[in-house]
């Protein structure tokens, strides 16, 4: 069998292909993505829908920036209507008609609104499509029974969407915590606020209840009067006039007191909510059912507040704290400040007989010949003291003849001589005699302590009563070893005698030393103090409410219980913190007037 060859065109030659860069059409970038996606949506082709909502979903995450609803206004009446279609046939009890489908696209357009209402110009775009809200709330009170109640429990067809539906609640509470700040003067049975009330007390989750308290806290704007005033210049007019129909007045004690416990918790972020949410309950304009005054108003609902059991014990507790959230504080410990007491007697710590010698000490001395073993025994046991004045009579002019520091009687230092080395007698080292007292007494002066001076005080001129001392010596409290002695004995370098007060009472301070150790552990502090100016919104935030609750606090009758309050939980701390801290004090982060409610 042959085979004949056939030869193929290469139709795909680069030598023979034409250049790209002249292939028609190149370098036309087609249409915007943006065109491209309301293209797509206009066309009710379902695949193209799908596209250009999870088109719209990836180009919101990556580059939100490119998308403004005030040119594109079809693409976002468009973004609201497939965000809510599964929930208008819910409402409608259409179950039958849900699918798959449905509830993605209900996703991918919940979160590009999510994701584009970040902008200024895109929120206030959007939240000015009338049935925007009306649809939020429909969905949103579905969700919150189907997924904290048992509502929708024998609706089994919803079952198969239960992820998408948890999905997307959690995108509606993030779009409500941006746009409810466009939903002002709501009434007391506005639905939403309703929802939101009921789910507040029933989810645990942080993320959640974060979201959910701004909305609360937003729903409680109300227009500023200056602005409708503004509107009504010029114009004869009745006066605007206030109701008590408002949301605020649908907030229950239970609300009030689950959010103060929330301050409890050490989170930056839930704090700063559930604050926010206080300032504005307080300080809103909106009416007390009770008043017809605004400012009667305020002050009805701090009076309800703050007479809360757990909320009144939870403010005075958190906000001192949080005012000093994450400041840089110098948390030194406590100085250690010894206080002493002044002496009462010259002879503090002057023993009243010399101590024995140690033995090692004593088993050499003992071998020394006379006088050397007395002159080294007188000179280990005692030490000179020599700055002592007495009177041409040899009499001390302020004790008048009192034993005193500097001097011992010679019949003591006998007998302490007598006492340390009878010893001897019994041949324990060596047998060797005492020397004579008198020789003993001679040798103190001339030889163990020149400076020393034997002298004979007259205590009594009419009885002639005398005392024998040696002017010059004293025990010492601990005896040191033979080179120390000797050279203590020697040296020509008076000791400072101990100041005497006869009259001053017992256990009396020695201020000025206490005084000095304050100053200098004061000083330090000073030197070391920060300026500090770069509170955060907590920080000032918590500043302005403690101020305003203690302001409030001086008109109600039980003002005292509450300061009390306020001293058992800050008492133990806050004064030692703006001692270490006086910059605190200069940075008027503390007030001065709430120390003095510590004492």
């Amino acid at each position: 069998m042959s085979y004949t060859s056939i030869t193929i065109p290469n139709r795909f030659n680069t030598t023979a292909q034409t250049n790209s860069s002249n292939a028609f059409g190149s370098g036309n970038q087609g249409i915007q993505l943006t065109t491209r996606i309301v293209m797509s949506l206009k066309s009710q082709i379902p695949s193209e829908v799908d596209w250009a909502l999870m088109a719209i979903s990836t180009q919101s995450c990556h580059k939100p920036e490119t998308i403004k609803f005030e040119t594109e206004e079809y693409l976002a009446n468009e973004l609201v209507r497939y965000s809510f279609i599964p929930y208008h046939l819910i409402h409608g009890g259409k179950y039958g008609e849900l699918n798959s489908e449905l509830f993605i696209s209900s996703c991918n357009s919940l979160l590009s609104i999510k994701n584009l209402i970040q902008d200024l110009d895109n929120q206030q775009f959007i939240s000015q499509i009338e049935v925007l809200k009306k649809d939020l709330t429909m969905s949103l009170k579905f969700l919150s029974e189907y997924l904290y109640s048992t509502k929708y429990e024998n609706v089994y067809k919803l079952n198969e969407f239960k992820n998408e539906l948890n999905e997307s609640f959690i995108y509606l509470i993030d779009i409500l915590s941006i746009l409810t700040c466009y939903y002002v003067d709501n009434h007391k049975h506005d639905q939403l606020f309703e929802i939101l009330l009921k789910l507040s007390l029933t989810i645990n989750d942080k993320y959640l209840i974060i979201n959910i308290i701004s909305c609360l806290t937003h729903l409680l704007y109300i227009k500023d009067d200056s602005e409708e005033d503004s509107k009504r210049k010029d114009k004869e007019s009745t006066p605007i006039i206030k109701t008590s129909n408002n949301c605020i007045n649908a907030i229950t004690d239970e609300i009030l007191i689950k959010f103060s416990n929330y301050l409890l918790i050490n989170d930056y972020q839930l704090n700063e909510v559930v604050l926010l949410f206080f300032k504005e309950f307080l300080l809103s304009k909106s009416l007390h059912a009770n008043t017809k005054s605004v400012k009667d108003s305020q002050f009805l609902r701090f009076k309800e507040l703050i007479n809360l059991k757990d909320i009144k014990h939870n403010l005075f507790k958190k906000l001192p704290i949080l005012i000093l959230e994450s400041l840089p504080l110098n948390n030194s410990t406590k100085p250690i400040i010894q206080s002493s007491l002044i002496p009462r007697s010259s002879n503090l710590n002057v023993p009243v007989e010399a101590n024995l010698l140690p033995l090692n000490l004593y088993n050499v001395i003992a071998k020394f010949p006379e006088p050397l073993r007395a002159t080294t025994w007188l000179r280990c046991c005692y030490k000179p003291f020599i700055n002592h004045e007495l009177s041409d009579n040899g009499i001390d002019p302020i004790n008048e003849g009192k034993i005193q520091p500097g001097e011992v009687t010679q019949l003591s230092l006998w007998k302490a001589y007598e006492k340390q080395f009878s010893r001897t007698y019994n041949k324990d080292i060596v047998n060797q005699p005492l020397m004579p007292a008198v020789d003993f007494i001679k040798n103190v002066t001339s030889g163990a302590f020149p400076q020393a001076t034997a002298m004979v005080v007259v205590l009594d001129e009419t009885t002639q009563k005398k005392k024998f001392i040696i002017r010059g010596i004293q025990p010492r409290q601990f005896t040191v070893d033979i080179d120390t002695a000797n050279y203590d004995a020697l040296i020509k370098k008076p000791e400072e005698s101990l100041k005497t007060d006869e009259t001053l009472p017992l256990g009396a301070m020695d201020v000025e030393d206490f005084d000095k150790q304050l100053t200098d552990y004061s000083q330090g502090l000073v030197s070391t103090n920060v300026f500090i100016n770069n509170l955060s919104d907590l920080n000032l935030l918590s500043k302005d409410l403690l101020d305003y609750i203690i302001n409030e606090s001086m008109k109600l009758d039980n003002f005292q219980d509450l300061i009390n309050i306020f001293r058992l939980y800050n008492k133990s701390w806050l004064p030692e913190i703006v001692y270490k801290n006086p910059n605190l004090l200069e940075s008027e982060i503390i007030d001065n007037n709430w120390l003095k409610y510590l004492i």
